[in-house]
Protein backbone atom coordinates (compact mmCIF):
# COMPACT_ATOMS: atom_id res chain seq x y z
CA UNK A 1 0.00 0.00 0.00
CA UNK A 2 1.47 3.59 -1.12
CA UNK A 3 2.24 5.76 1.88
CA UNK A 4 0.27 9.11 2.45
CA UNK A 5 2.65 12.43 2.38
CA UNK A 6 1.83 15.43 2.78
CA UNK A 7 1.11 17.63 0.09
CA UNK A 8 3.48 20.42 -1.08
CA UNK A 9 1.77 23.43 -2.60
CA UNK A 10 2.36 25.27 -5.66
CA UNK A 11 3.32 28.33 -3.73
CA UNK A 12 6.05 25.99 -1.88
CA UNK A 13 7.75 25.44 -5.45
CA UNK A 14 7.70 29.13 -6.34
CA UNK A 15 8.83 30.53 -3.19
CA UNK A 16 11.88 27.50 -2.95
CA UNK A 17 12.71 28.32 -6.63
CA UNK A 18 12.94 32.00 -6.34
CA UNK A 19 14.94 31.77 -3.28
CA UNK A 20 17.50 29.26 -5.11
CA UNK A 21 18.29 32.17 -7.60
CA UNK A 22 18.53 34.93 -4.96
CA UNK A 23 21.29 33.61 -2.53
CA UNK A 24 24.61 33.13 -2.83
CA UNK A 25 25.57 30.26 -0.44
CA UNK A 26 24.48 26.43 0.15
CA UNK A 27 21.52 27.20 2.50
CA UNK A 28 20.37 24.90 5.19
CA UNK A 29 17.74 26.74 6.57
CA UNK A 30 14.62 25.63 4.84
CA UNK A 31 11.56 24.12 6.18
CA UNK A 32 12.33 20.87 6.87
CA UNK A 33 15.29 22.43 9.06
CA UNK A 34 12.94 24.04 11.02
CA UNK A 35 10.81 20.95 11.85
CA UNK A 36 14.03 18.81 12.88
CA UNK A 37 14.98 21.21 15.15
CA UNK A 38 11.57 21.82 16.43
CA UNK A 39 10.59 17.96 17.01
CA UNK A 40 12.33 16.60 20.11
CA UNK A 41 12.47 12.78 20.05
CA UNK A 42 12.98 13.12 23.95
CA UNK A 43 13.57 9.91 25.68
CA UNK A 44 14.85 10.87 29.03
CA UNK A 45 15.83 7.78 31.59
CA UNK A 46 14.39 3.90 30.87
CA UNK A 47 11.90 4.46 33.12
CA UNK A 48 10.11 7.41 31.76
CA UNK A 49 10.95 5.72 28.19
CA UNK A 50 9.00 2.79 29.47
CA UNK A 51 5.79 4.58 30.07
CA UNK A 52 5.79 6.24 26.71
CA UNK A 53 7.12 9.96 28.43
CA UNK A 54 3.84 10.29 30.33
CA UNK A 55 5.64 11.57 33.29
CA UNK A 56 5.03 15.03 33.94
CA UNK A 57 2.15 15.09 36.86
CA UNK A 58 4.49 12.81 38.51
CA UNK A 59 8.03 13.27 39.94
CA UNK A 60 10.92 11.19 41.53
CA UNK A 61 12.64 10.61 38.00
CA UNK A 62 15.09 12.93 36.47
CA UNK A 63 13.69 12.60 32.70
CA UNK A 64 10.58 13.94 33.54
CA UNK A 65 12.01 17.61 34.92
CA UNK A 66 12.82 18.43 31.20
CA UNK A 67 9.39 18.28 30.07
CA UNK A 68 8.27 19.67 34.14
CA UNK A 69 10.56 21.16 36.22
CA UNK A 70 8.02 21.15 39.04
CA UNK A 71 9.12 17.10 38.99
CA UNK A 72 12.06 18.26 40.77
CA UNK A 73 10.14 18.65 44.50
CA UNK A 74 9.19 14.97 44.61
CA UNK A 75 12.80 14.37 45.77
CA UNK A 76 13.60 13.38 49.38
CA UNK A 77 16.89 12.01 48.77
CA UNK A 78 19.65 13.10 46.41
CA UNK A 79 20.37 10.72 43.23
CA UNK A 80 23.08 10.45 40.66
CA UNK A 81 22.11 8.22 37.54
CA UNK A 82 23.59 7.69 33.85
CA UNK A 83 21.57 6.48 31.15
CA UNK A 84 23.47 4.65 27.83
CA UNK A 85 21.24 3.78 25.04
CA UNK A 86 21.23 1.99 21.79
CA UNK A 87 19.52 4.06 18.81
CA UNK A 88 18.66 2.43 15.50
CA UNK A 89 17.02 4.31 12.51
CA UNK A 90 15.71 2.45 9.67
CA UNK A 91 14.53 4.33 6.06
CA UNK A 92 12.18 3.40 3.30
CA UNK A 93 12.52 5.66 0.27
CA UNK A 94 9.60 5.33 -3.01
CA UNK A 95 9.81 6.94 -5.61
CA UNK A 96 9.11 6.63 -9.42
CA UNK A 97 7.43 3.20 -7.96
CA UNK A 98 10.76 1.76 -6.72
CA UNK A 99 10.74 1.44 -3.04
CA UNK A 100 14.52 0.87 -1.53
CA UNK A 101 14.15 0.01 2.08
CA UNK A 102 16.28 -1.49 4.84
CA UNK A 103 18.76 1.76 5.61
CA UNK A 104 20.22 0.93 8.52
CA UNK A 105 22.02 3.80 11.15
CA UNK A 106 22.72 3.00 14.47
CA UNK A 107 24.36 5.36 17.51
CA UNK A 108 25.43 4.06 21.31
CA UNK A 109 25.25 7.20 23.40
CA UNK A 110 24.19 8.57 27.02
CA UNK A 111 21.20 9.97 26.40
CA UNK A 112 20.51 11.50 30.04
CA UNK A 113 23.39 11.91 32.92
CA UNK A 114 22.29 13.96 36.00
CA UNK A 115 22.59 14.92 39.64
CA UNK A 116 19.74 15.66 41.85
CA UNK A 117 20.30 17.38 45.25
CA UNK A 118 17.60 17.01 47.91
CA UNK A 119 17.27 19.67 50.64
CA UNK A 120 14.59 18.73 53.16
CA UNK A 121 12.89 21.77 54.86
CA UNK A 122 12.52 22.12 59.02
CA UNK A 123 9.43 20.42 60.12
CA UNK A 124 7.93 23.83 61.27
CA UNK A 125 8.27 24.83 57.46
CA UNK A 126 5.24 24.36 54.77
CA UNK A 127 8.20 24.35 52.16
CA UNK A 128 8.69 20.07 52.41
CA UNK A 129 11.80 20.41 49.95
CA UNK A 130 13.88 22.83 48.15
CA UNK A 131 16.02 20.54 45.93
CA UNK A 132 18.08 21.20 42.93
CA UNK A 133 19.54 19.54 39.34
CA UNK A 134 22.06 19.58 36.98
CA UNK A 135 21.62 17.52 34.04
CA UNK A 136 22.47 16.76 30.75
CA UNK A 137 19.69 14.93 28.49
CA UNK A 138 19.94 14.02 24.49
CA UNK A 139 16.85 15.65 23.06
CA UNK A 140 16.93 13.78 19.94
CA UNK A 141 19.30 11.94 17.43
CA UNK A 142 19.88 12.82 13.79
CA UNK A 143 21.79 9.23 13.35
CA UNK A 144 20.00 8.68 9.64
CA UNK A 145 20.79 6.50 6.12
CA UNK A 146 18.94 7.75 3.21
CA UNK A 147 19.30 5.52 -0.15
CA UNK A 148 16.65 6.42 -3.07
CA UNK A 149 16.78 5.35 -6.88
CA UNK A 150 14.35 5.70 -9.85
CA UNK A 151 14.01 6.86 -13.93
CA UNK A 152 12.12 9.89 -14.05
CA UNK A 153 12.69 13.10 -16.72
CA UNK A 154 14.70 15.90 -15.72
CA UNK A 155 18.01 16.55 -14.10
CA UNK A 156 20.07 18.23 -11.55
CA UNK A 157 21.76 20.16 -14.43
CA UNK A 158 18.70 22.03 -15.15
CA UNK A 159 19.13 23.12 -11.66
CA UNK A 160 22.12 24.29 -12.47
CA UNK A 161 21.53 26.07 -15.58
CA UNK A 162 18.41 28.13 -13.84
CA UNK A 163 20.92 29.08 -11.28
CA UNK A 164 23.45 30.44 -13.87
CA UNK A 165 21.25 31.87 -16.55
CA UNK A 166 21.69 36.02 -16.08
CA UNK A 167 24.68 35.93 -14.78
CA UNK A 168 28.58 36.18 -16.04
CA UNK A 169 30.62 33.99 -15.48
CA UNK A 170 32.53 35.71 -12.52
CA UNK A 171 29.26 36.13 -10.83
CA UNK A 172 28.41 32.11 -11.15
CA UNK A 173 27.31 31.12 -7.51
CA UNK A 174 30.52 28.85 -6.59
CA UNK A 175 28.44 26.07 -5.39
CA UNK A 176 26.40 24.81 -7.70
CA UNK A 177 26.51 27.11 -11.15
CA UNK A 178 29.64 27.61 -10.21
CA UNK A 179 31.35 24.42 -10.47
CA UNK A 180 28.60 23.28 -12.77
CA UNK A 181 30.08 25.53 -15.32
CA UNK A 182 34.04 24.27 -13.99
CA UNK A 183 33.01 20.79 -14.78
CA UNK A 184 31.80 21.12 -18.30
CA UNK A 185 28.17 20.60 -17.60
CA UNK A 186 27.04 24.04 -18.27
CA UNK A 187 27.65 25.30 -21.87
CA UNK A 188 27.89 29.22 -22.03
CA UNK A 189 27.36 32.33 -21.68
CA UNK A 190 25.50 32.83 -24.71
CA UNK A 191 23.30 35.83 -25.72
CA UNK A 192 22.13 37.68 -22.75
CA UNK A 193 24.50 35.78 -20.29
CA UNK A 194 22.12 32.28 -20.39
CA UNK A 195 23.41 28.65 -20.62
CA UNK A 196 22.67 25.31 -22.26
CA UNK A 197 23.14 21.73 -21.16
CA UNK A 198 23.44 18.45 -22.69
CA UNK A 199 19.87 17.20 -21.64
CA UNK A 200 17.09 17.67 -24.07
CA UNK A 201 13.55 18.27 -22.95
CA UNK A 202 11.75 15.45 -22.07
CA UNK A 203 15.04 12.85 -21.84
CA UNK A 204 14.57 10.45 -18.69
CA UNK A 205 17.82 9.32 -16.46
CA UNK A 206 18.04 6.82 -14.10
CA UNK A 207 18.32 8.59 -10.57
CA UNK A 208 20.03 7.83 -7.24
CA UNK A 209 21.11 9.36 -3.92
CA UNK A 210 22.43 8.18 -0.86
CA UNK A 211 22.35 10.58 2.28
CA UNK A 212 24.14 10.00 5.62
CA UNK A 213 23.55 12.27 8.34
CA UNK A 214 24.41 12.24 12.09
CA UNK A 215 24.52 14.39 15.27
CA UNK A 216 22.39 15.37 17.80
CA UNK A 217 20.42 18.26 20.05
CA UNK A 218 21.07 17.63 23.21
CA UNK A 219 20.59 20.02 26.56
CA UNK A 220 22.44 21.29 29.68
CA UNK A 221 19.76 22.09 32.22
CA UNK A 222 19.90 23.94 35.83
CA UNK A 223 16.58 23.26 37.70
CA UNK A 224 15.56 24.26 41.05
CA UNK A 225 11.70 22.63 42.81
CA UNK A 226 10.23 22.86 45.73
CA UNK A 227 7.06 21.33 47.19
CA UNK A 228 5.01 23.25 49.43
CA UNK A 229 2.72 21.66 51.97
CA UNK A 230 2.17 18.40 49.69
CA UNK A 231 -0.09 20.46 47.63
CA UNK A 232 1.87 22.06 45.06
CA UNK A 233 5.03 21.64 43.89
CA UNK A 234 6.49 24.33 41.78
CA UNK A 235 9.95 24.33 39.38
CA UNK A 236 11.57 26.35 37.31
CA UNK A 237 14.96 25.74 34.62
CA UNK A 238 17.27 26.99 32.71
CA UNK A 239 18.36 25.43 29.33
CA UNK A 240 21.13 25.30 27.06
CA UNK A 241 20.79 23.29 24.19
CA UNK A 242 23.32 22.33 21.61
CA UNK A 243 22.80 21.50 18.19
CA UNK A 244 25.40 19.42 16.24
CA UNK A 245 24.14 17.82 12.54
CA UNK A 246 26.00 16.74 9.51
CA UNK A 247 24.91 15.24 6.41
CA UNK A 248 27.11 13.67 2.95
CA UNK A 249 25.22 13.67 0.21
CA UNK A 250 26.08 11.91 -3.16
CA UNK A 251 23.44 12.04 -5.75
CA UNK A 252 24.02 10.34 -9.05
CA UNK A 253 22.37 10.07 -12.31
CA UNK A 254 23.28 8.15 -15.58
CA UNK A 255 21.81 8.23 -19.15
CA UNK A 256 19.19 5.75 -20.24
CA UNK A 257 19.45 6.82 -23.98
CA UNK A 258 22.55 5.98 -25.66
CA UNK A 259 22.84 8.11 -28.21
CA UNK A 260 22.50 11.20 -25.25
CA UNK A 261 25.41 13.76 -25.05
CA UNK A 262 25.17 13.18 -21.63
CA UNK A 263 26.74 10.05 -20.10
CA UNK A 264 26.04 10.38 -16.27
CA UNK A 265 27.03 13.10 -12.94
CA UNK A 266 28.25 12.70 -9.32
CA UNK A 267 26.88 15.45 -7.11
CA UNK A 268 28.29 15.76 -3.48
CA UNK A 269 27.13 18.06 -0.57
CA UNK A 270 28.68 18.27 2.34
CA UNK A 271 27.29 20.39 5.48
CA UNK A 272 27.92 20.41 8.90
CA UNK A 273 25.88 22.99 11.19
CA UNK A 274 26.81 23.55 14.88
CA UNK A 275 25.88 26.10 17.73
CA UNK A 276 23.95 26.38 20.88
CA UNK A 277 20.85 28.28 22.66
CA UNK A 278 19.00 29.05 25.99
CA UNK A 279 15.51 28.58 26.98
CA UNK A 280 13.48 28.94 30.00
CA UNK A 281 10.36 26.44 31.75
CA UNK A 282 8.22 26.96 34.59
CA UNK A 283 6.23 24.37 35.89
CA UNK A 284 3.22 23.28 38.39
CA UNK A 285 2.19 20.33 40.04
CA UNK A 286 -0.61 20.18 42.31
CA UNK A 287 -2.06 17.40 44.68
CA UNK A 288 -5.64 17.82 45.38
CA UNK A 289 -6.32 14.72 46.72
CA UNK A 290 -3.85 11.94 47.73
CA UNK A 291 -4.33 9.96 44.47
CA UNK A 292 -4.40 12.74 42.21
CA UNK A 293 -1.58 14.58 40.35
CA UNK A 294 -2.42 17.26 38.08
CA UNK A 295 0.57 19.02 36.37
CA UNK A 296 1.09 21.81 33.48
CA UNK A 297 4.34 23.08 32.28
CA UNK A 298 5.47 25.93 29.74
CA UNK A 299 8.77 25.97 27.45
CA UNK A 300 10.14 29.01 26.09
CA UNK A 301 11.63 28.86 22.21
CA UNK A 302 15.39 27.67 22.05
CA UNK A 303 16.95 30.64 20.67
CA UNK A 304 19.86 29.26 18.81
CA UNK A 305 22.94 30.89 17.37
CA UNK A 306 23.88 28.60 14.56
CA UNK A 307 26.91 28.10 12.07
CA UNK A 308 27.31 26.14 8.96
CA UNK A 309 29.88 24.99 7.43
CA UNK A 310 29.45 23.46 3.59
CA UNK A 311 30.71 22.23 0.37
CA UNK A 312 29.92 20.74 -2.92
CA UNK A 313 31.58 19.00 -5.55
CA UNK A 314 30.55 17.71 -9.10
CA UNK A 315 31.98 15.20 -11.27
CA UNK A 316 30.42 15.12 -14.83
CA UNK A 317 30.72 12.62 -18.22
CA UNK A 318 29.09 13.49 -21.66
CA UNK A 319 30.20 12.67 -25.28
CA UNK A 320 31.76 15.66 -27.38
CA UNK A 321 31.28 16.83 -31.10
CA UNK A 322 33.81 14.16 -32.38
CA UNK A 323 32.11 11.46 -29.91
CA UNK A 324 34.79 10.88 -27.60
CA UNK A 325 33.56 10.24 -23.70
CA UNK A 326 35.52 13.35 -22.08
CA UNK A 327 35.07 14.27 -18.17
CA UNK A 328 34.89 17.64 -16.23
CA UNK A 329 35.29 17.78 -11.86
CA UNK A 330 34.79 20.57 -10.05
CA UNK A 331 35.08 21.63 -6.40
CA UNK A 332 33.27 24.44 -4.42
CA UNK A 333 35.44 26.15 -1.91
CA UNK A 334 34.52 25.96 2.22
CA UNK A 335 31.53 28.28 2.83
CA UNK A 336 30.69 29.38 5.94
CA UNK A 337 27.13 31.24 7.02
CA UNK A 338 26.11 32.59 10.63
CA UNK A 339 22.51 32.90 11.72
CA UNK A 340 19.81 32.31 14.50
CA UNK A 341 16.54 30.46 15.04
CA UNK A 342 14.02 30.29 17.67
CA UNK A 343 12.27 26.93 17.83
CA UNK A 344 8.72 27.14 19.13
CA UNK A 345 6.70 27.56 22.34
CA UNK A 346 5.90 24.49 23.79
CA UNK A 347 3.07 23.94 26.54
CA UNK A 348 2.20 20.60 28.53
CA UNK A 349 -0.66 19.47 30.57
CA UNK A 350 -0.27 15.98 32.38
CA UNK A 351 -2.66 13.70 35.03
CA UNK A 352 -1.86 11.11 37.09
CA UNK A 353 -3.06 9.04 39.57
CA UNK A 354 -1.53 6.61 41.82
CA UNK A 355 -3.47 3.18 42.26
CA UNK A 356 -2.53 0.38 45.31
CA UNK A 357 -4.57 -2.92 45.26
CA UNK A 358 -2.35 -5.08 48.16
CA UNK A 359 0.76 -5.33 47.79
CA UNK A 360 1.02 -4.50 44.09
CA UNK A 361 1.64 -0.56 43.68
CA UNK A 362 1.32 1.55 40.69
CA UNK A 363 0.34 4.51 38.40
CA UNK A 364 -1.49 4.92 35.00
CA UNK A 365 -0.73 8.91 33.66
CA UNK A 366 -1.09 10.84 30.40
CA UNK A 367 -0.15 13.94 29.16
CA UNK A 368 -0.58 16.57 25.92
CA UNK A 369 1.77 18.66 24.62
CA UNK A 370 0.97 21.76 22.46
CA UNK A 371 3.74 22.98 19.99
CA UNK A 372 3.08 26.43 18.69
CA UNK A 373 5.36 25.55 15.32
CA UNK A 374 3.99 28.75 13.35
CA UNK A 375 6.15 30.74 16.17
CA UNK A 376 9.29 29.44 14.94
CA UNK A 377 11.65 32.06 12.73
CA UNK A 378 14.27 32.56 11.02
CA UNK A 379 16.96 35.09 11.36
CA UNK A 380 19.44 35.54 8.38
CA UNK A 381 20.83 38.93 8.91
CA UNK A 382 22.85 38.93 11.93
CA UNK A 383 26.03 38.28 10.64
CA UNK A 384 24.90 39.21 6.96
CA UNK A 385 23.74 42.53 4.70
CA UNK A 386 23.06 40.90 1.65
CA UNK A 387 19.48 41.23 0.29
CA UNK A 388 19.41 38.20 -0.78
CA UNK A 389 19.98 36.69 2.63
CA UNK A 390 17.05 38.92 3.66
CA UNK A 391 14.42 38.20 1.17
CA UNK A 392 14.89 34.40 2.37
CA UNK A 393 14.76 35.11 6.06
CA UNK A 394 11.16 36.60 4.77
CA UNK A 395 9.95 33.95 2.91
CA UNK A 396 10.95 31.03 5.01
CA UNK A 397 9.34 32.38 8.16
CA UNK A 398 6.43 33.05 5.60
CA UNK A 399 6.74 29.66 4.78
CA UNK A 400 6.61 28.46 8.26
CA UNK A 401 3.48 30.74 8.60
CA UNK A 402 1.67 29.55 5.77
CA UNK A 403 2.99 25.67 5.37
CA UNK A 404 3.06 25.13 9.10
CA UNK A 405 0.57 24.69 11.73
CA UNK A 406 0.48 24.43 15.59
CA UNK A 407 0.59 20.30 16.52
CA UNK A 408 -0.70 18.53 19.47
CA UNK A 409 1.23 15.50 20.79
CA UNK A 410 -0.13 13.02 23.32
CA UNK A 411 1.30 10.01 25.81
CA UNK A 412 -0.27 7.48 27.66
CA UNK A 413 1.42 4.88 30.07
CA UNK A 414 1.11 3.28 33.69
CA UNK A 415 3.67 1.02 35.90
CA UNK A 416 3.09 -1.61 38.51
CA UNK A 417 5.38 -2.33 41.27
CA UNK A 418 5.81 -5.31 43.28
CA UNK A 419 8.18 -5.71 45.57
CA UNK A 420 11.82 -4.86 44.07
CA UNK A 421 10.20 -5.38 40.33
CA UNK A 422 8.35 -3.08 38.67
CA UNK A 423 6.90 -3.50 34.77
CA UNK A 424 6.03 -0.37 32.68
CA UNK A 425 4.10 0.20 29.19
CA UNK A 426 3.23 3.69 27.27
CA UNK A 427 1.93 4.74 23.46
CA UNK A 428 2.25 7.86 21.95
CA UNK A 429 1.23 9.81 19.33
CA UNK A 430 3.12 12.67 17.56
CA UNK A 431 0.74 14.84 15.26
CA UNK A 432 2.16 16.51 11.69
CA UNK A 433 3.39 20.01 12.15
CA UNK A 434 2.55 20.29 8.13
CA UNK A 435 -0.54 22.69 7.48
CA UNK A 436 -1.73 20.38 4.59
CA UNK A 437 -1.84 17.64 6.66
CA UNK A 438 -4.00 18.16 9.30
CA UNK A 439 -5.32 15.10 11.12
CA UNK A 440 -2.25 12.83 10.50
CA UNK A 441 -0.36 11.51 13.62
CA UNK A 442 2.37 8.68 14.10
CA UNK A 443 2.23 6.41 16.61
CA UNK A 444 4.99 4.55 18.67
CA UNK A 445 4.74 2.46 22.39
CA UNK A 446 7.14 0.82 24.60
CA UNK A 447 7.59 -1.37 27.23
CA UNK A 448 9.78 -1.22 30.38
CA UNK A 449 11.30 -2.96 33.56
CA UNK A 450 13.13 -1.98 36.39
CA UNK A 451 14.49 -2.97 40.18
CA UNK A 452 14.36 -1.03 42.95
CA UNK A 453 17.01 -1.51 46.01
CA UNK A 454 17.41 0.34 48.97
CA UNK A 455 20.47 2.64 46.94
CA UNK A 456 20.40 1.61 43.85
CA UNK A 457 17.92 0.78 40.95
CA UNK A 458 18.14 -0.43 37.73
CA UNK A 459 16.15 0.03 34.44
CA UNK A 460 15.51 -1.00 30.62
CA UNK A 461 13.11 0.15 28.15
CA UNK A 462 12.46 -0.25 24.64
CA UNK A 463 10.36 2.05 22.59
CA UNK A 464 9.71 2.96 18.79
CA UNK A 465 7.93 5.40 16.78
CA UNK A 466 7.62 5.97 12.95
CA UNK A 467 6.74 9.08 10.87
CA UNK A 468 6.54 9.92 6.78
CA UNK A 469 7.14 12.89 5.10
CA UNK A 470 8.37 14.25 1.41
CA UNK A 471 11.66 14.80 0.47
CA UNK A 472 13.03 16.83 -2.34
CA UNK A 473 16.31 16.43 -3.49
CA UNK A 474 16.51 19.40 -5.77
CA UNK A 475 14.28 22.24 -6.62
CA UNK A 476 13.84 23.41 -10.24
CA UNK A 477 11.00 26.05 -12.04
CA UNK A 478 9.79 23.32 -14.18
CA UNK A 479 7.72 21.22 -11.67
CA UNK A 480 7.42 18.43 -13.62
CA UNK A 481 10.87 17.61 -13.03
CA UNK A 482 10.43 17.90 -9.25
CA UNK A 483 11.61 14.65 -7.57
CA UNK A 484 9.53 14.04 -4.71
CA UNK A 485 10.60 10.88 -2.74
CA UNK A 486 8.66 9.01 -0.08
CA UNK A 487 10.05 9.16 3.10
CA UNK A 488 9.50 6.52 6.03
CA UNK A 489 11.54 6.59 8.44
CA UNK A 490 11.26 4.36 11.94
CA UNK A 491 13.10 4.50 15.09
CA UNK A 492 13.79 2.27 18.04
CA UNK A 493 15.48 3.18 21.51
CA UNK A 494 17.15 0.20 23.42
CA UNK A 495 17.25 2.56 26.62
CA UNK A 496 19.36 1.61 30.05
CA UNK A 497 19.46 3.56 33.12
CA UNK A 498 21.75 3.08 36.63
CA UNK A 499 20.69 5.23 39.93
CA UNK A 500 22.44 5.58 43.12
CA UNK A 501 20.47 7.39 46.17
CA UNK A 502 22.10 9.22 48.76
Amino acid sequence: MKTYIPQISRRFFQIAFFLLITINHVYSQTLGEAILYSSYDYVGTARMAGVGGAFGALGGDQGAIAINPASLGTYYKSEFIISPMFFGSSSETDFANLTVGSNIAADITFFNMGLVIANKSSSRSKWKTSNFAISHNKLTDFERNIKFQGTSEGSIVQRFAERANGNDLNSLDPFEAGVAYDALALIGPLDGNTYETDIVDGQETMKSQSIRSDGGMSELSLAWAGNYDDKIQLGFSLGIPFLNYSYNKTYSEMAIDEKSRFRALNYLENLTISGSGINFKAGIIAMPVPNLRIGASIASPSNFSLDDEYSTALIYQYIDNQEQSQQGSSESPEGFFSYDFNNPWRSTGSIAYLVKTGEVRGFVSAEIDYLGYTNSSYDLTTESNNPGDFLLQEDLNNQINTQLKNAVNFRAGGELAYDIYRMRAGFQLNGSPYYEDAGRYFSGFSLGAGLRFDKFFFDVAYKNNANQQGYLPFVTKDESSLLLVELTTRNVYIASTLGYMF
